[in-house]
């Protein structure tokens, strides 16, 4: 099928199934005119992925994951896990913000500027901004924690060599020594 019968399938705009071709989510089977464009044929199983890109992308996952889930499907868990995280983080973000607007909306604010004061005092941006860094911290040591892991161990194991050799080394040294 061609691209706008694929539209009307999925409920998705050309625009965005020809981005989702250009980032590799989709590679639906194409001819070329002598102009260089390229006419795209659909499959059944074309349309199944793009209904599922589009769910995908209704609950904010980016072009980038749902690409790394596509590809990848050992990765689905993890990168759920980081886009919840981060859904859950941006709900309590949204959450302090409505309760800030709210309160100066009950204050019956008459000015911008008084606007700012009491928004301003309801404010914490170091939390968010401590939030975030620890977030992305924590997220880097996760996806790193099996190479850390391994590096110890190896570290570990060449010590206790290291060790052995050293006291090795020594004896025999004493025992030239006697």
């Amino acid at each position: 099928m061609r691209i706008k019968e694929a539209c009307k399938k999925t409920g998705l705009t050309d625009k965005a199934i020809r981005l989702y071709i250009a980032n590799r989510l989709i590679n639906p089977a194409f001819t070329e005119n002598y102009s260089g464009r390229k006419n795209y044929s659909f499959s059944d199983d074309d349309v199944d992925v793009l209904n599922k890109i589009a769910l995908l992308r209704r609950y904010d996952f980016s072009v980038n994951d749902i690409r790394e889930m596509l590809i990848n499907k050992d990765n689905v868990l993890s990168i759920l896990e980081k886009h919840l995280n981060n859904t859950k983080q941006n709900v309590e973000e949204s959450s302090m913000v409505l309760a800030n607007l709210t309160n100066a909306y009950d204050k019956s604010v008459s000015d911008v500027d008084e606007l700012c004061i009491i928004l301003n005092e309801n404010l914490e941006p170091n939390n968010f901004e401590i939030m975030n860094f620890i977030n992305s911290v924590w997220e880097k040591i996760k996806r790193k924690m099996p190479a850390l892991l391994v590096i110890c161990i190896v570290g570990f194991i060449v010590s206790i060599l290291l060790l052995i050799a050293v006291t090795i080394l020594l004896s025999k040294l004493f025992l030239l020594l006697d």
